[in-house]
């Protein structure tokens, strides 16, 4: 069996659900693989970022992984530099005591754009 899947990276917009602390977020995807932010390798996991994408696609990098239990890690293109991810399987937070980012918040200024875009 040969099994070909789209490997290019997407940025993927949250859904607008009853929970509205969920809104104005983004994840990136590559093929079946969902890219998570980690705490042990970034301490800003967590704040907001721009996620550079033309026609949904991001020009993500694989790079060597940081952490000798990472599989894959993507230097990822944002307004303000570059921001680190790797695949969301190789988040170490057995611990309890780090935090992984999958639906990344999107700065102030870009919520507010893509509201007034979509009315």
């Amino acid at each position: 069996m040969e099994l070909s899947l789209d490997m290019r990276c997407r940025l993927i917009e949250s859904p607008r659900g009853t929970n509205r602390a969920g809104d104005n977020r983004q994840a990136l995807v590559r093929g079946p693989v969902v890219l998570a932010r980690d705490e042990n390798i970034d301490p800003d996991y967590d704040q907001p970022v721009a996620v550079k994408a033309q026609d949904g696609y991001v020009d993500v990098a694989l790079v060597p992984p940081t952490l000798p239990t990472t599989r894959m890690q993507f230097r990822v293109p944002t307004d303000g530099g570059f921001i680190s991810m790797v695949d969301f399987a190789s988040v170490n937070n057995w611990d309890g005591k780090t935090h992984v980012c999958t639906w990344l918040p999107k700065p102030e200024k870009e919520s507010e754009k893509n509201i007034r875009e979509q009315h």
